[in-house]
């Protein structure tokens, strides 16, 4: 990621995490929006996980990815940039243990091959550029782990960046990125992930309706 790009994604990731009423409105919009990535995600990997395994929520927020996977018997552990959606998922009581960190911060403060799972929704269209991301998740990983994540879709006419009205701060904007299938491969193929299975659907997304893309690898 170049250093103007990396800035930009990390002062833009600040301002939405740090926005007033962020974290304790975020559960409520979720469901109002019916945002679905959670179940998604979780049909994806169930019959691939098994109980008193470990799993890395990289972008936890409130918790909302990792609620089916600590049900499911899971070892829950999250990281995220903002210490109040942090607290709000402290109290829900489903992740062993929370780590206030950056994601485009590296490394990443997790032992090399130490999580057997990873997984990572409604985070990914904050980034310009997932290569550090892939890269990091691929060394915290053990072998054979599964990454499970979310990306918005776009199709070959389409823009990749969406720029879509601040509504923090009345005359402002913020650009999403979206991610095709092409995209992701070469993701996959760079940080030695493989392709397991993918779904597709529907989100909104500030009042939007996008199309969104689950996929589930395995690190090779």
């Amino acid at each position: 990621m170049g250093q103007k790009k990396y800035m930009k994604d990390k002062d833009k990731i600040k301002h939405i995490f740090d926005s007033q009423n962020h974290a304790e409105n975020y559960d409520e919009k979720a469901r109002k929006s019916n945002w679905v990535a959670p179940e998604v995600v979780f049909g994806l990997s169930y019959a691939w996980i098994k109980p008193g395994e470990t799993i890395l929520d990289i972008g936890i927020g409130t918790g909302l990815s990792s609620v089916l996977f600590h049900k499911a018997g899971l070892f829950v552990y999250g990281m995220d940039y903002s210490k109040r959606m942090l607290k709000i998922c402290a109290e829900k009581e489903i992740a062993k243990r929370l780590k206030y960190h950056n994601l485009i911060v590296t490394p990443y403060p997790y032992d090399d091959n130490s999580i057997d799972h990873v997984v990572s929704t409604g985070v990914f269209h904050l980034f310009s550029d997932l290569s550090l991301i892939f890269k990091e998740v691929n060394r915290i990983l053990k072998s054979k782990g599964l990454f499970v994540f979310c990306v918005m879709d776009y199709k070959e006419k389409e823009g990749k960046e969406i720029i879509i009205e601040d509504r923090q701060i009345p005359g402002k904007s913020v650009t999403v990125y979206r991610y095709n299938e092409s995209e992701i491969q070469i993701l996959l193929d760079e940080c030695s992930f493989h392709l397991i299975k993918s779904a597709d659907f529907m989100g909104i997304h500030a009042n939007n309706e996008i199309r969104f893309r689950a996929c589930m690898v395995q690190k090779i």
